[in-house]
């Protein structure tokens, strides 16, 4: 279950670039789940919603 601060890897419909942000939102529209990400230096959230389809991976552990 993915939830908002998962730091999550996606990649957008048509492209070929991955991308690795954070969750900053999650919710559910007429197209039905989505997350809002942002990266973390980043100073506005990421254009559209992420889509469960469009999802890669999900940070599960950190060895610091």
């Amino acid at each position: 279950q993915i939830k908002v601060g998962d730091i999550i890897s996606f990649q957008m419909r048509g492209k070929e670039e991955v991308i690795i942000h954070r969750v900053v939102e999650i919710g559910s529209d007429e197209e039905g789940w989505f997350a809002v990400t942002k990266g973390d230096n980043n100073a506005q959230a990421d254009p559209g919603r992420r889509r469960f389809t469009e999802i890669r991976r999900v940070l599960v552990a950190s060895i610091d």
